[in-house]
């Protein structure tokens, strides 16, 4: 698995934004695409972490392009291959790439968008900044439709895009407008109006429905599958107080195992969920750290039932208070949480999440205190390193569990957790003592990992070890998982019929949408998870 050879389509063309046919397709546009990516100069570093991972020389060329500053933008694709960078197209139709090391989820890591074709002649006609700015009007299509009008802000219209591939299999509106609303009264008035045929709703609304016995909605609210991230609460090790020095009584307390277990394990977030699924809240509980629906083994076994969670939590928050009590920590612990200003609904719910606090642990234990920022997280809070927590989700760059437990590990310059949210990586330059069993707890999960990560030849064994890593991860409670977002909607649209990739962008082509003139109903809903559950299983 470190050579993998793909056989391109040979019927795939270029069009504009009118749909006239510019180009056809072939290998070289994904060699003109993987180094657009890896020019320093011409893409300016986004999305260059996969390629330079995955594919021999790729990060000795874009190392390369940086060293030469404005001149690399004359570079040509055959100044890469012949920088010896992994890739190569024997013909027109065909694509070879070279991993450096065995990559059995390959496949799954060239579906990202830093593997997409790009067009020569475009690039050419537009000029790199051109290129680079290029909007809906100036961009070339080969997917099933064409941006017809892009409204920044507003809107953005699709109608199909007349040569596409597959236009005789597949079905596809004649036009597809999605609308950004903020006020969800505004959305809801559009819909009774017939102008929306789908729209997500939140608790308000939910309410003003339920609270009617009459309200014709009623039996039309339709639940969502869940989307594909999974959220956590990845704890900050290494927290400063406002002004700059160390928090040292969360410190302690955050690298205490009684502590972390209670967190997690005792924590009744029912209440809180109920802001994202009104109707059925623990629907949204999340006791995996990977997706549900990432991947599946050889049997068909879905790889979070692979392992098992649980666990009494009874004595935890006695032990946690005397073992901490004994070095000083001092309670109620105070969790800072950051919310932005300028948001309500975020106040909302942090003052609910807050309550959960209380009605779990009461007031003497971990007490959440509530504080905001004004535009950045990143720069306000986390850079700073104030946060106790961050409530974050991570969907699948590729499929493959270590592209979510990868993230948490040590002695790695990728492991995005590590060294941006819980600053693990910091403490492990000069743990204090009372960090060292949680540096142990680290390194031993940073051994599963890798143990886990290094079997290429058996998808089962593979699998097993994933799940024997996050099992350990969870039973120390290194991050605490949290939700899945599952939204309620009314709509015309049979979500069950619509593309659910766990990764790469398929998810964004409106083809093959059951659809119907009458709202469909809760029941309608109901029978679509059963049978989409079924076919899973099956």
């Amino acid at each position: 698995s470190t050579v993998w050879t793909f056989h391109l389509r040979d019927d795939v063309d270029w069009v504009d934004c009118n749909g006239e046919v510019k180009e056809h397709i072939t290998a070289t546009d994904f060699l003109v695409g993987l180094e657009w990516v890896l020019n320093a100069s011409k893409n300016e570093a986004n999305n260059t972490s996969m390629p330079t991972l995955y594919i021999v020389g790729a990060e000795e060329y874009y190392e390369k392009t940086k060293d030469m500053g404005a001149a690399a933008a004359d570079l040509h694709y055959q100044d890469m291959l012949d920088a010896g960078v992994g890739i190569e197209a024997p013909d027109d139709y065909t694509l070879v790439f070279t991993c450096p090391s065995a990559c059995p989820y390959f496949d799954t890591v060239a579906a990202y968008n830093s593997f997409y074709p790009a067009a020569e002649d475009l690039i050419n006609e537009l000029g790199i900044e051109g290129f680079r700015a290029c909007d809906n009007t100036t961009m070339w299509y080969c997917g099933p439709y064409i941006v017809e009008e892009y409204i920044q802000g507003n809107t953005k219209s699709y109608i199909p895009n007349p040569h596409y591939y597959d236009a005789a299999n597949v079905s596809r509106f004649e036009r597809l407008t999605v609308t950004m609303i903020s006020d969800q009264a505004i959305a809801f008035q559009l819909y009774q109006n017939r102008e929306l045929d789908e729209i997500d709703l939140n608790e308000s609304t939910i309410t003003t429905i339920t609270s009617d016995p009459n309200n014709e909605y009623n039996s039309q609210l339709c639940e969502k599958r869940a989307r594909p991230s999974a959220y956590a609460m990845h704890f900050n090790y290494q927290k400063n107080n406002a002004d700059g020095t160390p928090d040292v009584n969360w410190n302690k307390a955050i690298a205490n195992t009684a502590f972390r277990q209670c967190f997690y394990r005792g924590l009744n977030l029912k209440a809180w969920f109920s802001r994202y699924n009104k109707i059925n809240p623990l629907k949204c509980e999340n006791d995996y750290y990977t997706m549900k629906g990432l991947c599946y083994d050889t049997q068909g076994a879905e790889y979070t039932t692979l392992r098992a969670n649980g666990g009494d939590i009874s004595a935890l928050k006695k032990q946690a208070m005397e073992e901490l009590s004994a070095i000083g920590v001092t309670f109620p612990v105070k969790a800072t949480y950051f919310i932005i200003a300028s948001s309500t609904s975020a106040l909302d719910n942090a003052t609910i999440l807050k309550q959960c606090f209380t009605d779990s642990f009461g007031d003497d234990f971990i007490k959440l205190d509530i504080q905001t920022y004004v535009s950045s997280l990143t720069q306000e809070v986390r850079t700073p390193q104030l946060q106790s927590f961050v409530i974050n989700g991570w969907s699948a760059d590729f499929g493959d569990p270590v592209n979510f437990l990868g993230q948490e590990t040590l002695h790695d310059d990728n492991a995005f957790y590590s060294h941006y949210y819980s600053n693990i990586a910091r403490v492990a330059e000069a743990p204090a003592d009372y960090q060292k069993d949680l540096m142990d707890a680290f390194e031993q999960y940073t051994d599963l990992v890798n143990a886990a990560n290094a079997i290429v030849n058996d998808t089962d064994a593979r699998y097993e070890a994933f799940a024997k890593a996050e099992a350990y991860m969870l039973e120390n409670v290194l991050v605490s998982p949290t939700y899945y977002d599952i939204a309620w909607s009314l709509t015309h649209a049979n979500e069950y019929s619509k593309i659910n990739a766990m990764y790469g962008g398929c998810n964004y082509k409106a083809v093959n949408w059951e659809t119907s003139e009458e709202a469909y109903t809760t029941v309608q809903y109901e029978q679509f998870a059963k049978a989409f559950d079924a076919a899973i299983q099956g």
